[in-house]
């Protein structure tokens, strides 16, 4: 994977730690809406206590949310807050298929144009020897098996894996016992 990482232009590196930082992010916000399931199912099912929760949460860290939250608008004002959490998280997770799917076929491409360079600069016998359509092939073939084999799965694996770790850290910081099954 170095080798694959340095054969790559500077822009294109820069686009892949883009599209990490954007894995990322979309890990958090993903992490985020699951884990604001329940106390959205909370505010709805028993808001009074839900509302008491917040309010000495907010107090604690000297917050006051009165202005914002109150007993008559406490469900409507948690439920626009999660639907504009799933929605911001749903265009994230859409903008970083789109720029996964932009960056891998980008970096396909130069993978195309490199190995359709180092075939041009072969030698001439050999140049000769083959059919023009068997190279041309053989180029396009390499290109979208390099896309469809190692690019793309490659950052769907990261991102998985981003995922999956984070939410391990967050279940073994919220119950250990629980998580090593003890």
């Amino acid at each position: 994977i170095y080798k694959l990482w340095m054969k790559f232009p500077k822009k294109r590196r820069v686009q892949f730690t883009f599209l990490f930082a954007l894995i990322v992010f979309s890990t958090f916000t993903e992490l985020f809406t699951i884990g604001a399931i329940i106390p959205f199912i909370s505010a709805l099912t028993n808001p009074d206590l839900t509302l008491k929760y917040i309010q000495s949460f907010s107090d604690n860290f000297g917050i006051n949310i009165d202005f914002f939250i109150n007993p008559s608008n406490f469900q409507f004002v948690f439920t626009a807050l999660f639907i504009v959490a799933v929605l911001l998280s749903g265009i994230i997770r859409v903008f970083l298929v789109y720029f996964n799917t932009k960056v891998s076929f980008a970096a396909g491409n130069d993978i195309g144009v490199e190995i359709f360079k180092r075939t041009l600069y072969q030698d001439y016998e050999s140049l000769i020897s083959r059919n023009s359509s068997e190279i041309i092939s053989g180029i396009t073939l390499k290109a979208k098996r390099m896309i469809n084999s190692v690019i793309v799965p490659a950052t769907n694996i990261i991102n998985a894996a981003l995922f999956l770790l984070f939410l391990m850290i967050i279940f073994l910081k919220l119950n250990p016992l629980l998580f090593l099954g003890g």
